[in-house]
């Protein structure tokens, strides 16, 4: 594995490595700003989903978006630098913040089509963001020979 500042490589030296990061931004910017729209309709209208009497109130949606939003970020943070198991655990477990919106569909269709359209985003958005963790994870990058040499050498 590689071990960015601290190791063998960062992204400004590996030309997979930057790609990967930058395609990781997009998804944690989409879901970000997907999940923003969501929990923060969510907090205001709750009302308006079904189910929303199992939630712990509404009080409760913006400190989850908030302590999600912030695991998001940090694993966004140790993948660029450090691209490690932790990193993409992280990531895993913010993909969360997204599909668990979709449980909103077990009681029924939110109130009004654009609930629905934020809900489905959502989905969307976290599954991406999954994808991309475990697809990562299962395709580790390549150490380029020259650079595997100056490490040992």
């Amino acid at each position: 594995m590689l071990r960015g500042r601290r190791g063998l490589m960062d992204a400004a030296e590996n030309p997979e490595l930057s790609r990967r990061t930058r395609l990781l931004l997009v998804l944690l910017v989409a879901e970000i700003v997907s999940t923003a729209v969501h929990y923060g309709d969510n907090w205001l209208e709750i009302g308006d989903y079904p189910g929303s009497d199992k939630l712990p109130g509404a009080a409760s949606v913006p400190i989850a978006w908030f302590l999600l939003t912030a695991v998001g970020l940090i694993g966004y943070h140790l993948y660029k630098t450090e691209f490690s198991r932790r990193a993409h655990l992280l990531l895993v477990i913010y993909s969360a913040t997204g599909i668990s919106s979709l449980a909103h569909f077990i009681y029924g269709a939110p109130e009004h089509p654009i609930q629905i359209v934020s809900v489905g985003f959502d989905g969307l958005t976290g599954f991406a963001m999954l994808t991309f963790a475990i697809w990562s994870y299962a395709n580790p990058l390549r150490v380029p020979a020259r650079r595997r040499a100056a490490v040992a050498g």
